[in-house]
């Protein structure tokens, strides 16, 4: 309690006069009084530390319950409060503090609002667990199909993970309201928040990068070989390259780039495209990915030059691949958002 009165904003004091526990979600309560200037407010202030939604949703119906008995105004209290917590607190007319100085408080003809957007306290990302590579595999196949409700077994078995893997997932996803339960499906409610978790953690994983210079002029006289010497399964185009295929914006691109399935092929494509490996000045870079999801809701696409279908990776995966490169990566990724995911 004294944390959290040391962190108000000027001209605000906040004063305890009484303090329980209480069962709910074991939540501390105190009553307290809150002064602002010459005015004093009553206040029931219920601290708990957590990151769900769901949790910190029954704290404060529990807190309004309570305050509305006392006659006092809610204030909820955590280590700290980010920005989807602070919009539910707001929607359900409850003012908050927290350790890091994030501060909310609204009544009659008083409003005080502080915003402090990092959290001093941790480094970790909430929703970390969700993309390691096997349990990425649910949130991929979610997000390319943000509309479509699934049975946990279907979800699982198109995701190519246990059961149980999945049932996790979707459990944390449930406590972040990323989804929801209709019946007996799960439906993705949060699709743009899950994709923002996913980027933050995404440039983390390895992947192997082997750099070639080919003699081919262009790249699509390259891809155009590559077109006609190699399968369509055994590769996918991605990152800049790929995604200004599927969203056109930039031009004079030099380099392809795109995945294969496994480092042992390396050396049947520098055979097959007559390839000399380079350190720099690459005009092909090909990738062997952290997980084999990436091929994940593999497209083709009618490439004008060479005029055969290649194989593209998913939207998702281009926008994850293409914001994580540097040269202009995040102007294509957010045309490719505003054009092709659209959430």
């Amino acid at each position: 309690m004294k944390q959290l009165s040391s962190h108000l904003p000027d001209g605000v004091v906040l004063e305890e006069t009484f303090s329980r526990e209480t069962d709910v979600r074991n939540s501390s309560f105190f009553s307290c009084r809150l002064l602002v200037d010459e005015m004093t407010f009553p206040v029931l202030l219920a601290f708990k530390e957590t990151n769900e939604v769901s949790v910190f949703r029954s704290v404060i119906s529990s807190l309004r319950e309570e305050a509305s008995k006392l006659d006092c105004l809610p204030m909820a209290g955590l280590r700290f409060i980010g920005p989807v917590l602070r919009q539910v607190a707001k929607r359900e007319k409850v003012n908050f503090l927290d350790l890091a100085g994030n501060f909310y408080f609204r009544q009659e003809t008083v409003h005080i609002e502080r915003v402090v957007d990092k959290n001093p306290f941790t480094r970790k990302i909430p929703l970390q667990n969700l993309f390691s590579p096997a349990a990425s595999r649910v949130s991929r196949v979610l997000l390319n199909a943000p509309k479509r409700a699934w049975r946990l077994s279907s979800l699982a078995a198109e995701a190519s993970v246990s059961l149980g893997m999945a049932h996790k997932v979707i459990e944390k996803m449930l406590n972040q309201e990323i989804t929801a339960r209709d019946g007996k499906k799960i439906i993705l409610t949060d699709a743009a928040r899950l994709l923002d978790a996913w980027t933050e953690v995404y440039p983390k994983y390895k992947r192997s990068a082997h750099t070639f210079f080919s003699m081919e002029k262009t790249p699509e006289a390259l891809l155009s070989k590559i077109a006609r010497k190699a399968s369509a399964d055994s590769f996918a185009l991605s990152f800049r390259y790929g995604a200004n295929l599927a969203a056109p914006f930039l031009r004079g691109l030099t380099t392809l780039q795109f995945y294969i399935k496994n480092n042992e092929d390396i050396g049947k494509w520098r055979e097959v495209l007559d390839l000399h490996e380079v350190e720099s000045g690459q005009n092909l870079e090909i990738y062997v990915p952290y997980d084999l999801g990436v091929f994940y809701g593999v497209q083709t696409l009618l490439e004008s030059v060479c005029g055969r279908q290649v194989p593209l990776v998913s939207d998702v995966q281009l926008y994850l691949d293409t914001l994580d490169d540097s040269a202009r990566g995040e102007e294509l990724a957010r045309r490719l958002r505003e054009t092709r995911l659209k959430f």
